[in-house]
């Protein structure tokens, strides 16, 4: 059973706060130094435990949204969840969410998989009350 936040996560979360806007998986590298323009591989294991990291943030725990289409034209930027910004009170934070151009058609996707998730939730219930009439 998880015990919170590890510190690949904790590091990240201070990364994209400090960066204050959305950041890309190879802008979080660069800023943490591991990728340069003299070393441009970086070790496999490194860089999937960053991704596992990442995407623990994403599924999980929904601290973190995924904004963009995830395409080469338009990575993926990662970002605090709405939620969570209106419970950090940050509004130089919540300035930089509304102005991303990917920002509302996240928040659209993420509602649409909380309303299905609710709709499972509801029916499991509606089964288990046994039959009407």
């Amino acid at each position: 059973m998880s015990r919170g936040l590890g510190k690949v996560q904790r590091m990240l979360l201070g990364l994209i706060r400090e960066f204050g806007e959305p950041m890309t998986f190879d802008q979080m590298l660069l800023a943490i130094g591991l990728q340069t323009k003299q070393r441009t591989k970086l070790e496999p294991s490194l860089k999937r435990s960053l991704r596992r990291a990442l995407h623990s943030m994403l599924v999980n725990s929904s601290e973190l949204i995924a904004l963009g289409n995830g395409g080469r034209a338009e990575p993926y930027r990662y970002f605090f969840h709405p939620v969570t910004l209106y419970l950090m009170k940050d509004q130089a934070l919540q300035e930089a969410f509304d102005a991303d151009p990917g920002a509302k058609e996240a928040v659209r996707r993420d509602t649409t998989k909380l309303a299905k998730a609710l709709g499972r939730m509801s029916s499991d219930t509606d089964d288990a009350e046994g039959p009407k009439g």
